[in-house]
């Protein structure tokens, strides 16, 4: 008999100090339907739980499901899977998106998450329009996308490309970040996908954990939580206290029993993992 599913709290959240990939259910897979839009978070949920087992296809739904008056999912919801397990194409769409600066600069902060997440070189001219096109007198929130684009291309905790202060101007960031972006191609590929700086690897994502400068130096530990338990399908919930506090020495306890496991070494550096299954 199949169990019935168990009922979702709406809304749908991920929240990275808490119980992130672990705090919607696994089982029983739902079957996904030809209307995902009728029911959205029932969608996500399907999307999500077929490609933890290495069915990455309806990914390509999940941009479609925010918006959706009847039912609400948090933009930052959709753009964590599909920058965890969105291929390739699915990610084209969004910074097609967010080309188009479209006046939901909330949703496009969303995208361009997904798309820092993903770790494209080639998008990050995109990136940079996008925080120039959303600058305003009155706050400061487009910040964000240069977070996520030193979360790409810079490998320091305290990057010089997570704050437009330390340059003369926009231009002179743009100048700066591409001359980088460049020597990083030509050091590993054009092709390859990045994270902190370096191709993006599940080992090195573990050891940042372990290292003297990462529990204690690590200025957004959730970050690398997220891409450590969406990578391995390993649950970090303990990683952080009931309050959101970071635990260094579990994460780094976390780390080393990966590290000393024999799956460990199926992981390849620059391949992007969801679950432990390759991302076409």
């Amino acid at each position: 008999m199949t169990r019935p599913t168990k009922k979702i709290k709406k809304p749908l959240w991920l929240n990275w100090e808490k119980r992130g990939y672990f705090g919607v259910p696994h089982a029983p897979v739902i079957p996904f339907f030809h209307e995902p839009h009728t029911q959205p978070t029932r969608a996500w949920l399907s999307a999500f739980q077929h490609a933890s087992h290495g069915d990455f296809r309806y990914i390509d739904h999940v941009p479609a499901l925010v918006g959706q008056q009847h039912e609400y999912i948090p933009y930052h919801t959709c753009a964590d899977l599909v920058g965890d397990a969105g291929r390739a194409s699915t990610i084209d769409q969004l910074v097609e998106f967010i080309t188009q600066h479209h006046w939901n600069y909330e949703l496009a902060y969303s995208w361009c998450r997904a798309v820092a997440i993903h770790g494209r070189l080639s998008d990050i001219p995109t990136l940079i329009d996008a925080y120039q096109a959303y600058t305003n007198p009155v706050d400061d929130d487009n910040d964000i996308i240069l977070i996520r684009i030193a979360q790409v291309i810079d490998e320091a905790e305290f990057s010089k490309f997570d704050h437009i202060d330390k340059f003369a101007n926009v231009d002179d960031y743009r100048t700066s970040a591409l001359e980088h972006c460049k020597t990083l191609a030509e050091r590993y590929g054009e092709d390859v996908l990045f994270f902190r700086g370096q191709p993006t690897s599940v080992r090195r994502m573990a050891r940042m954990f372990i290292e003297p400068a990462g529990p204690l130096g690590m200025s957004l530990p959730s970050w690398t939580r997220h891409r450590f338990e969406a990578s391995t399908g390993i649950d970090c919930t303990a990683m952080f206290d009931r309050r959101g506090v970071f635990k260094p020495l579990a994460a780094a306890a976390i780390a080393e029993a990966f590290l000393d496991s024999p799956a460990a070494a199926q992981y390849r550096d620059g391949v992007r993992y969801f679950f432990g299954h390759p991302v076409p």
